[in-house]
């Protein structure tokens, strides 16, 4: 039933992916609950007017939250490649995202923490101290369980900015077509009038003429751009290839039926029927320059920002290259420009 209802997911990916979201988040919300209760109190309890009134701490530490809650998640990442380096022993994976993610987000709790420590009773706090009550004993007798209630709800927002951010790490790549065939090993033994299987997507067209020019199969109309090229925008077929589309969804089974000499698969459908370009296709599409891969999108003017460039040689480096190789096997392609 689910993949009827949704045949392009991978359950297996799935499961794995909202796996990794929960352990990157339960992590890091335990730890930012504790470091962001730390410096909630000492926020409030340095205040003016507090039980360890001190200015110059108070001054620091709010200095040291307001910068730190203040840096985007995927520029903090960068700043923090050396320091998550030495802590986990990687700058890839789960792991290495949590130094980021506690260091984001324990500020940002530590300032809810602070406000729902303001709105407790002062009357409550002067009575516990005429008592004889111990700082320690307010802290954890008074201020803490007055708070409750806002102290959860707090916890509860940083939580679902956690969410949030666990899914902005990622890597610049391409989830590449590829020509496949049961009955030849390569695009040059093609025969002449080979019947070539397209998907009727509009949108995919330019990306698969595209793919038999460069591989020297037949050649577009130089004045039209690759990707919005049609059948009509050939203007020469040597082979006279012959070419007949069908629904996307519909490639894979042509394939397995051996219908045509050679077959179109949208990665997705590739893998839903347990194929892997890597491995089994007979040409993959290349990366350079390739108007189809996942970019990192800025506002204009920014693309050329140190952060920016720092933040793209991390992701053209060799060790994402090696990530994304290791875990998709093909099915992923590293963008190395």
């Amino acid at each position: 039933m689910f993949e009827k209802w949704f045949p392009n997911v991978d359950l297996t990916e799935l499961w794995s992916a909202t796996y990794e979201t929960l352990y990157m988040t339960l992590i890091s919300l335990f730890f930012a609950f504790i470091i962001g209760i730390i410096l909630g109190l000492l926020l409030f309890l340095t205040a003016k007017g507090s039980l360890w009134q001190n200015k110059a701490i108070n001054s620091v530490i709010a200095a040291v939250v307001n910068v730190f809650r203040s840096i985007p998640f995927l520029i903090l990442i960068i700043l923090l490649l050396g320091f998550t380096k030495i802590l986990v022993g990687t700058i890839l994976g789960p792991n290495a995202a949590l130094p980021a993610l506690v260091i984001g987000s324990a500020p940002f709790y530590a300032r809810l923490v602070e406000i729902a420590l303001r709105e407790v009773d002062k009357g409550v706090i002067e009575a516990a101290k005429s008592m004889g009550a111990k700082t320690s004993t307010i802290i954890f007798k008074v201020l803490l369980p007055e708070s409750m209630p806002a102290l959860i709800s707090g916890i509860t927002v940083t939580a679902i900015a956690l969410i949030g951010s666990t899914a902005i790490a990622g890597a610049v790549h391409l989830e590449p077509f590829g020509i496949y065939s049961k009955k030849y090993k390569s695009l040059k033994d093609l025969p002449d009038g080979a019947t070539i299987i397209l998907t009727n997507n509009v949108a995919e067209q330019g990306r698969m003429l595209a793919m038999l020019q460069n591989a020297g199969l037949i050649t577009l109309d130089s004045k039209v751009e690759a990707v919005d090229a049609t059948q009509k925008n050939i203007t020469k077929n040597p082979k006279n290839l012959k070419f007949k589309k069908i629904a996307p969804e519909l490639t894979a089974k042509a394939y397995e039926n051996k219908e045509g000499d050679a077959a179109f698969i949208n990665v997705n459908y590739a893998i839903q029927n347990k194929l892997n370009p890597k491995k089994d296709a007979i040409e993959v599409e290349s990366t350079k320059n390739n108007p189809y891969a996942n970019i990192i999108a800025v506002r204009k003017g920014e693309e050329d920002s140190k952060k920016i460039k720092a933040l793209m040689e991390v992701l053209h480096s060799k060790e994402i290259k090696n990530f994304i190789d290791k875990k998709y096997d093909g099915s992923v392609l590293p963008v190395a420009e």
